[in-house]
Order: C-alpha cells, then structure tokens, then sequence
C-alpha cells in the first residue's frame, strides 16, 4: 500500500458511494444524530431528510393508508425503528382518546384514515344490524392488517412494536400472522408491547353464542417470541 503523501487530499465522507452513506444513516437510530449528520452538507441533507428523518418514529392507525405506501417501498419501511398500530376510533373527541395522535411521514400529506361508518341510534337495539356492521368493519380491519403485515417485512430495522388495538384477525393457521412476520423479518426487534383493546361493550348481545362478540382473546403466538425477543409489556383488556 502506498503511504499518502503531504500533499495528498484526505477523502471526504461526500467521496462515499451513496449506498454507503445511507448505510451510515441507517446505522443512526438517534433523531438528534440524523439531524446533525443531515447539517454536514447539502448532499447529506437531502439523503437524510426527509428519508430518514421522518421514518424512524411512525403512529399510526391499523387503517391508515401509510401501509400500503409502506409496503410498496422496502427501501423507505427499512428506516423505521420504533412503531405503534392504533385503533381509529379512540382518537379526536372520542371519551376513550387516550393514545397519543399518530406521526407519519410529512412527505406524504394525503393520508386521510377512513373511520367505519357508524350506527345510526335506532340500529343499535338491532341485532342483525349490529352484527352485520361489526362483520364489515372486521373484513376491513383483516384485509388493513394483510397490508400493515406486507410493510412489515420489509422493516429489517424495526426496534419496537406496539399494538394497540383489537386482537388481531388473521387466522396464523392459514398465513403469516402479525407476530410470525415479525419473527422472520425484524431481527433487530427487542421490544414489544401489545394492548389488545377489548370491543365496545354490547349488552344486547351479550348471552348471544356468536364468537364474534365474545371477548377477545389475545394471539397466543406472541408469547412464541419470548424465546428470542424481550417483551417488555403484554397488556390485556
């Protein structure tokens, strides 16, 4: 190897290949770091920011569009490091609001999450009413949890997970559930932390025989992953 001379140029960390530096940004898990790493130059800002910066905290409800954006770019669902699913409904002036509001990315404005309609006052004393509107939204919940499993894996930085919603819908027997697809595809995963938030109460049907109205019970398969991840909490209603 060659000894450098006095007068030979030091190499710049912008003399990086780009995959290299967005290695290095990657490595960053700090919000802080990424920050003044995107302060260095030009070109470090715009490979940081928005990128970066803006996936390494992600709320959002079980709903929301952002999956499927998600989903379809494994190169921006690998910046993600800490993220939490919510219910949409305990949000805004809901007396139930208690989590916090969901953080998204900036770059994408139009994510606009779609609340189940809801039960006119005379159709909740209905039970045939009440059960047909209960299916519709569990067929909407399964088809947004196939999604948010898609984005899932391609999370290869994923640090913590929170669940914060009904239990889970997919059947573990029939494809990768939520939990399953953690397992194989978030090596870097140590914390989890599941509230699987018990259904609005319905007295009128309350002795009916339908499972779909009993109370829900959580997805056994997480405590598979006892054996290779830390759980820091598993709340259940």
């Amino acid at each position: 190897m060659r000894a450098r001379g006095p007068h030979t140029p030091s190499m710049l960390i912008t003399d990086l290949p780009v995959e290299t530096l967005d290695h290095i940004a990657s490595s960053l898990d700090s919000p802080i770091d990424l920050t003044n790493l995107a302060a260095v130059c030009t070109q470090l800002h715009l490979l940081v920011e928005p990128y970066h910066t803006q996936f390494r905290v992600i709320r959002a409800p079980l709903t929301s569009p952002l999956w499927k954006r998600l989903a379809a770019n494994r190169l921006l669902a690998q910046n993600v490091r800490i993220l939490e699913v919510q219910s949409a409904e305990i949000h805004g002036e809901h007396e139930d609001a208690t989590l916090d509001e969901p953080v998204v990315p900036a770059i994408f404005p139009d994510l606009e999450v779609r609340l189940a309609p809801e039960l006119d006052s005379d159709d909740e004393d209905d039970v045939d009413t009440l059960r047909a509107h209960n299916a519709a939204k569990n067929a909407t919940d399964l088809i947004a949890e196939r999604i948010l499993v898609a984005a899932l894996k391609g999370m290869s930085g994923l640090t913590s997970f929170r669940w914060s919603h009904t239990p889970p819908l997919i059947n573990p027997n029939q494809e990768d559930d939520i939990w399953v697809t953690i397992a194989k595809h978030c090596p870097s995963l140590n914390t989890i932390d599941v509230i699987d938030r018990e259904k609005p109460y319905e007295p009128i049907l309350e002795e009916t025989d339908d499972p779909a109205y009993q109370r829900p019970t959580h997805n056994p398969n997480v405590c598979l992953l006892q054996s290779c991840y830390m759980i820091n909490s598993v709340r259940l209603p």
